[in-house]
């Protein structure tokens, strides 16, 4: 499996993920790779979506989004238009 984000810069993470993943392996994921590749491709002031899988909502997983100083939003399966996208609609 593969965890990918595509910046708006055009530039593209992309992370081999080997087994099972669980709530720490996000957490680590999440401190090592994602926090630091948003803040050097966008900065500080960045929004991220997540999908509510179980891992990301885990009690240490949700702390270490309110710690990471990134927005975390929601994504609502089965809507058109995901809550990132009226954000960013609601934003202009």
């Amino acid at each position: 499996m593969f965890f990918c984000i595509v910046f708006p810069n055009g530039l593209i993470l992309l992370k081999e993920l080997v087994g099972i993943q669980k709530g720490e392996d996000h957490k680590k994921l999440f401190q090592s790779y994602i926090v630091p590749s948003i803040q050097f491709n966008i900065g500080n002031m960045s929004n991220l979506e997540q999908d509510n899988c179980p891992i990301h909502t885990s009690r240490s997983v949700r702390q270490c989004y309110e710690t990471s100083n990134i927005n975390i939003i929601d994504f609502h399966q089965g809507h058109q238009t995901s809550t990132l996208s009226k954000y960013m609609e609601d934003a202009q």
